[in-house]
């Protein structure tokens, strides 16, 4: 999607370090019309330990994953796509209005960071066709 992001001018793209603990992180509005398809995009790094760099091996334990959810909401409020991988670090919807309207995409943190974890980087980009 980064490279549709730059070919098309409908396309939008944040980026943003999740430091908080909370669930619904990040909310952000878009316009949709009836008919007209979205595709959203979610990834987030993981973080490593630092000695596990230093010693070269990298196990699982070694590696902390925040958990983020995706969701797409209608104008009343309703879900009508989401995305909920337990595993991984990225979520995608793709997904046909029905309706025109003011629609929201909502990133909520599933599970907590480990304690290491000072803050994820995150990077949203979605493309209206």
């Amino acid at each position: 999607l980064d490279m549709m992001l730059y070919a098309n001018p409908n396309c939008n793209s944040t980026y943003n370090t999740n430091s908080s603990s909370g669930t619904g992180i990040r909310s952000y509005s878009v316009s949709l019309s009836a008919g007209h398809d979205i595709q959203i995009a979610l990834a987030w790094l993981i973080d490593v330990k630092s000695s596990a760099y230093t010693s070269g091996a990298i196990g699982g334990s070694d590696i902390y994953v925040t958990d983020y959810d995706l969701y797409l909401y209608d104008v009343n409020n309703n879900i009508v796509a989401s995305s909920q991988i337990k595993k991984g670090n990225v979520e995608l919807i793709c997904w046909t209005a029905t309706s025109s309207g003011t629609y929201r995409i909502v990133i909520y943190q599933a599970s907590a960071k480990n304690s290491n974890n000072s803050g994820d980087p995150i990077s949203l980009t979605y493309c209206i066709t």
